[in-house]
């Protein structure tokens, strides 16, 4: 009988530690503690430093199948983070990003390949420093005309800024993949920076409208880094046509997500399965672009923070709602354009402080808005991303240092029961 008794006890308590456990694990998103000067950033900007044969072409790649003793069997795997070139020095130097989880990449040039450690210097930064050899029998490709870096993701956005909403983030979810494409033989002397920069001219961008949880009219833009412009005719695949804001750098490249999606105005579209579905929709914008002069002020601030994720792709993607072009909604710390009406800054739910570099965050530091570094699943109607993705909550208190995959459809990571499936 005493034995039975003390079982049950046992029992007892390991049922009230297990509640105990659920319940810091099942922390409301109003409950989370957030440092403010955390941006939500799942990638990692990492300083480039290679050295190599002179003008070679290279590629720099996420991963690969394969043995790296056997390089002609290897299947390169992901997108290509650049593909790029040394110069007439036979350097490479630069930052790319890169999901911040990475701890190393692929260095190939024909059938050469490498693997590259980075440094993971902070959470929000690292460096990658090495040099290659090529083998005699080594084949490098052609010199091109010009080199380009990828990038792609998902960025989601909640739309009832400054108040809260039920933060599904799922008011509108985009796939963005970008392009920029450099002359490989055109460069600009930067001031402050005191060397040459191989010169941008086009960005090629490639969107996905995947679903709207909305029932206001929402609007989606981009505002390009200061340290270039838009120089020609910005042209678009998706036939509602775009906006082009010269005095922002600013392209609204969705005026009407809806509309685009061929959806019911104000209707939830793909955030609900009980609902109908309605094919994501695909289009292509091309931008052409130019740097400033190379000694433009723009390129002061440039120098003094160059890891700032304002200058790599999305950039500083914006919604607005019911054609209200003043009323932005922005990604954590991202800063408004000149459009933005500034009243509104610490009314309803938001503690944004302009002078501190804080916008569009709660008093304990929550977002309208999150990019993931690649492209992921995403929430069904009303539920919050803390109840779909187990790790967002551990990630954001600890400002990034755990779960830096918090994304990824891992054992353990995503609770497919909140998950919008079709």
């Amino acid at each position: 009988m005493k034995k039975n008794f003390f079982i049950a006890i046992l029992l007892l308590a390991i049922l009230v530690s297990c509640s105990w456990w659920n319940k810091d694990d099942n922390k409301s998103m109003h409950d989370l503690n957030i440092d403010p000067n955390f941006a939500f950033n799942t990638t990692r900007m990492v300083t480039v430093e290679i050295t190599g044969p002179l003008e070679t072409d290279f590629n720099l790649f996420l991963e690969y199948a394969g043995d790296t003793k056997s390089p002609k069997d290897t299947l390169l795997l992901d997108e290509k983070v650049v593909a790029t070139m040394t110069d007439s020095t036979g350097v490479y130097e630069d930052i790319i990003i890169l999901p911040s989880y990475r701890s190393y990449v692929y260095l190939q040039t024909g059938e050469y390949i490498k693997k590259l450690t980075i440094n993971k210097t902070t959470t929000t930064e690292g460096e990658l420093i090495d040099s290659f050899i090529l083998p005699k029998d080594a084949t490098t490709g052609s010199k091109c005309c010009y080199e380009y870096k990828y990038y792609n993701g998902t960025v989601m956005f909640e739309d009832l800024w400054p108040n809260t909403g039920d933060y599904d983030l799922n008011d509108l979810v985009i796939d963005a993949d970008w392009t920029e494409k450099y002359y490989s033989d055109q460069y600009i002397y930067v001031q402050p920076a005191h060397r040459y920069y191989r010169k941008i001219f086009e960005i090629d961008s490639k969107f996905t409208i995947r679903a709207t949880g909305a029932s206001y009219k929402i609007s989606f833009a981009v505002q390009l880094p200061d340290i270039c412009y838009i120089n020609g005719t910005v042209t678009t695949t998706l036939p509602q046509g775009l906006s082009v804001e010269q005095t922002n750098n600013t392209i609204v490249f969705i005026f009407d997500v809806h509309q685009a999606l061929g959806s019911p105005s104000g209707e939830w579209t793909n955030t609900e399965e009980s609902m109908a579905y309605f094919t994501p929709v695909v289009f292509d914008v091309v931008i052409p672009v130019q740097y400033v002069s190379g000694n433009d002020p723009a390129w002061y601030t440039w120098n003094s923070d160059r890891n700032n994720p304002i200058y790599f792709p999305p950039y500083n993607p914006f919604i607005y709602v019911n054609n209200e072009r003043s009323h932005e909604i922005h990604l954590a710390n991202y800063p408004p354009t000149d459009s933005m009406n500034t009243a509104l800054f610490d009314s309803g739910d938001d503690a944004s402080n302009p002078a501190a570099g804080i916008y569009f965050r709660t008093s304990n530091g929550l977002p309208w808005g999150v990019n993931v570094s690649e492209g992921c699943v995403y929430m069904i109607e009303t539920i919050p991303i803390i109840d779909g993705f187990n790790h967002f909550a551990q990630w954001a208190e600890s400002g990034g240092t755990v779960y830096t995959d918090w994304y990824k459809t891992r054992s353990g990571y995503i609770n497919w029961e909140n998950i919008y499936i079709h």
